[in-house]
């Protein structure tokens, strides 16, 4: 896992999955609404850390 910094001083989570995982990933968004697979993945880790989408907006 790598941690890079963008022009917005946000910082970025990376990691590796295997095309089976990555394929499983992107049906769930297809199937539960609008979020992109990268959009999804990052709701379904927040949530999972305990972490609110609206926490992470107030310490940006």
């Amino acid at each position: 896992m790598s941690t890079t910094t963008n022009s917005t001083n946000e910082k970025q989570i990376v990691f590796r999955v295997s095309e089976a995982i990555h394929r499983q990933v992107r049906i769930k968004a297809a199937e539960e609404g609008t979020l992109s697979p990268n959009q999804f993945a990052r709701e379904k880790l927040l949530k999972a850390l305990g972490i609110s989408n609206l926490d992470d907006e107030k310490t940006s």
